[in-house]
């Protein structure tokens, strides 16, 4: 009878530990899952911000080097003051040349230092936002990293039936030595 009970005790102390575990492992199972769908969003914003800041530089790039260097517009400049120069007869077209080569000469060196900040400021976003995509990147393997865990974990648990089985089965034990204990004891009175 001690035996069954024990065995009881035992089969009972499982089932509450299986459960408990279980419970616990769903929990975490669940905290993954809600945590990776937090960072989800959060991915897809960074991914699209890079993307939008490595466009956003190679168009910077692209324009600047499209740009005629400063010393095409200084060659025009150059040219048109000899003509002015030389050609008395031309003087106000050639002052007008040399008005306007002076201003393409502003405008191109105005154009050249807008898109080297533009390309310098995506840079400088690209180098902002990269460690905090790596950090989520990272939090989000190490959240699927758990998630996975708590899976296994779960699939290695044995099953609730077969711990409950055995519980009864002690249960069942016990009562039978209970019965052969009080027909002993009514068949020495």
């Amino acid at each position: 009878e001690a035996a069954a009970r024990e065995a009881r005790r035992a089969a009972e102390a499982r089932l509450a530990t299986a459960r408990a575990e279980d419970s616990r492992l769903a929990a975490a199972a669940a905290e993954a899952e809600s945590r990776l769908g937090a960072l989800e969003p959060q991915l897809r914003a960074l991914d699209a911000e890079c993307a939008e800041a490595e466009t956003a530089a190679e168009t910077a790039a692209a324009a600047l080097a499209a740009l005629p260097g400063p010393e095409a517009a200084i060659a025009e400049y150059d040219a048109a003051a000899t003509a002015e120069a030389t050609a008395a007869t031309t003087e106000a077209e050639a002052r007008d040349a040399r008005a306007e080569a002076e201003m393409g000469l502003q405008r191109s060196r105005g154009a050249a230092n807008a898109l080297a900040a533009a390309a310098a400021q995506a840079e400088s976003r690209l180098g902002a936002l990269a460690p905090q995509l790596e950090r989520l990147r990272a939090e989000q393997a190490e959240a699927e990293a758990r998630l996975q865990a708590a899976r296994a974990a779960m699939a290695d648990l044995p099953a609730l039936e077969a711990l409950r089985t055995a519980a009864r089965e002690a249960a069942a034990r016990e009562a039978a030595g209970l019965q052969a204990e009080a027909a002993a004891r009514a068949a020495r009175a």
